[in-house]
């Protein structure tokens, strides 16, 4: 058996619209991305079959949240009562968040969610989370 760290990372995808509240230029906009997300997770030790943990796992865990929390949605600032307004009157599926819906915020959300989805957290954690907004543009939260 090997002595090191360990690490494991699964690439996810989804689909979804925003707009920057409070933002002056084109992203004031109501618009799209097809998000790909590459979430990291680490251990120094390895559990019984020799895995940090199951990619299946990850893709059921998470990728299930990610498809009913975020794939297809209207991501919204909270504050932004205009798009509240037209999600509602739309009758489109929306996530509200506390913040402007950016790619560092979306990775921190994702982050947050992915360390309420580890199992064992003592042995387990999340370095890293990298949201690609467009092939040529990402950001990430973490080392």
């Amino acid at each position: 058996m090997y002595k090191s760290n360990y690490s494991v990372t699964k690439i996810f995808k989804f689909c979804a619209a925003h707009r920057l509240f409070k933002y002056t230029g084109k992203c004031a906009n109501i618009h799209g991305h097809n998000y790909r997300v590459h979430v990291t997770l680490a251990s120094s030790k390895l559990d019984s079959l020799g895995m940090v943990v199951d990619f299946g796992t990850m893709k059921t865990n998470l990728g299930g949240w990610i498809d009913t929390n975020l794939d297809h949605h209207l991501l919204i600032h909270a504050d932004d009562a205009a798009m509240i307004a037209c999600a509602r009157q739309l009758q489109t599926e929306y996530r509200l968040m506390p913040c402007n819906p950016t790619a560092e915020n979306i990775a921190e959300l994702i982050r947050v969610e992915v360390q309420s989805l580890i199992v064992d957290c003592e042995v387990m954690t999340c370095p890293r989370v990298v949201v690609f907004e467009t092939d040529s543009s990402y950001a990430s939260v973490g080392v």
